[in-house]
């Protein structure tokens, strides 16, 4: 086999490769974001929450793999498909069913949205998950206010 031959070959080879490993990303992705979709609960007990979390973290972890993988254009081919509003609509999900006891989880969850939504030119995302972030802030803000108003009255 000539040394032309054996490079053309090779190239294939990888090519193949990469697209393998394209949509086995994709598909994983896929895979996750429809396992974690959640109800709408009016309210969500803690054990639920938790729960919840830890499922809303399995899709963000499969972008950052496909992300690392792949690069930012394939992240931005998922984020525009089905990832966006999953992980947008739950992270508002969570904030809305339990409220004051997701601040913290609500802010790493609004933060993440904004910073991929900033990365792939998603402006309108980046915008309204930042605003969801100050929201979060301002009522920490307030719960702690609270509690340290209600320790100096003990």
């Amino acid at each position: 086999m000539c040394l032309t031959a054996m490079k053309e070959r090779d190239q294939s080879l990888v090519a193949q490769l990469v697209l393998r490993l394209r949509n086995r990303l994709h598909g994983d992705l896929t895979r996750i974001t429809g396992l974690f979709q959640m109800a709408r609960d009016e309210k969500m007990p803690d054990k639920d929450l938790l729960e919840r979390w830890e499922a809303w973290l399995a899709p963000r972890e499969s972008a950052l793999r496909l992300q690392l993988m792949m690069g930012t254009y394939e992240l931005a081919a998922a984020w525009y498909g089905d990832l966006r509003d999953a992980v947008w609509n739950s992270a508002s999900r969570i904030f809305n069913a339990c409220g004051g006891k997701t601040f913290f989880i609500s802010i790493s969850m609004f933060h993440w949205v904004a910073d991929i939504g900033k990365l792939v030119g998603d402006e309108e995302g980046t915008k309204v998950n930042r605003g969801s972030m100050k929201i979060c802030y301002e009522g920490l803000s307030m719960s702690r206010n609270a509690l340290e108003q209600f320790l100096v009255w003990v």
